[in-house]
């Protein structure tokens, strides 16, 4: 079997480099998600409009041919 030497270290000691992060650079990032998700709306609605006023014009367009 083969043995592996490890080397313990405590939180306290472990190297922070860049895994923290500030609030500046969370905000950013939720501020850019949060813009994502604002535009993907605005699009959904927008083809909702669309459906909406093409349903429309072909109940009409049925009225109309029934009617005849």
């Amino acid at each position: 079997m083969a043995t592996v030497a490890m080397e313990a270290q405590s939180p306290a000691e472990a190297p922070m480099a860049d895994e923290t992060c500030s609030a500046k650079s969370a905000s950013k990032q939720g501020e850019g998600l949060r813009q994502y998700y604002v535009q993907h709306i605005h699009e959904l609605q927008l083809l909702v409009r669309q459906k909406t006023h093409n349903l429309n014009r072909l109940e009409a367009q049925r009225n109309e041919l029934n009617s005849r």
